[in-house]
């Protein structure tokens, strides 16, 4: 799988985002991947890591074999990471989309959504 053209994984690289979405591009080929930041107030203290690198929520899938309109594989769990947007862009190469999240008090509010969400398309 390739990294959306349209889409600079640099530019997203260079900023700290809480949180990164990578899914296929609706636009064209290849997957889009979008950083974006969390509304502290509402999502409360990050959750501390370790001196290796931050907990993130991660969540991932696969496209269904069979299905073009549904995913297969939905995996969830949690794990610190270094470096994000290094291992999102491994998990594309590897066929997987989804969602990494860096956790706080209140994020698996919204990361739940997400996967209730995912299993919808199941």
């Amino acid at each position: 799988m390739e990294i959306d053209s349209y889409n600079d994984i640099s530019n997203v690289k260079k900023e700290k985002f809480h949180c990164f979405y990578f899914f296929q591009n609706d636009d064209g080929p290849g997957v889009k991947v979008e950083g974006h930041h969390y509304n502290l107030e509402e999502s409360g203290n990050f959750v501390p890591g370790s001196p290796m690198g931050e907990l993130y929520h991660i969540v991932l899938v696969k496209d269904h074999p069979e299905d073009k309109e549904k995913f297969a594989n939905l995996d969830c769990f949690e794990a610190i990471l270094v470096e994000p947007v290094t291992y999102i862009i491994e998990m594309i190469k590897q066929g997987w989309y989804g969602i990494i999240a860096r956790k706080t008090e209140h994020s698996h509010e919204t990361v739940d959504l997400a996967v209730d969400k995912l299993k919808t398309l199941l």
